[in-house]
């Protein structure tokens, strides 16, 4: 019977885990599609409405040249807006 309780408490959970990959492969997908390269899950960081990614050199220029064309791209899937790639 408790077992039950618990199992639904932990699906809450599960259920914001998958989310928050299938966000991020959105925004993986954007900046592919948009900036031309690839970049791994864990170079993304979502802090309030800000969009961390860690790359360096050309490719973050790249990302700095196309900021605008990215934020729409990814806010359109979004509820929160982001509102800067840093």
């Amino acid at each position: 019977m408790e077992y039950k309780r618990i199992d639904s408490f932990l699906d809450v959970f599960r259920s914001l885990i998958q989310k928050k990959g299938l966000e991020k492969e959105a925004i993986i997908d954007a900046i592919r599609e948009i900036a031309g390269f690839e970049i791994n899950e864990s170079a993304l960081k979502i802090h309030g409405t800000i969009l961390y990614i860690a790359v360096m050199g050309t490719k973050k220029t790249a990302l700095s040249i196309k900021k605008e064309t990215l934020l729409a791209r990814i806010n359109q899937s979004r509820k929160r807006q982001l509102t800067d790639i840093r």
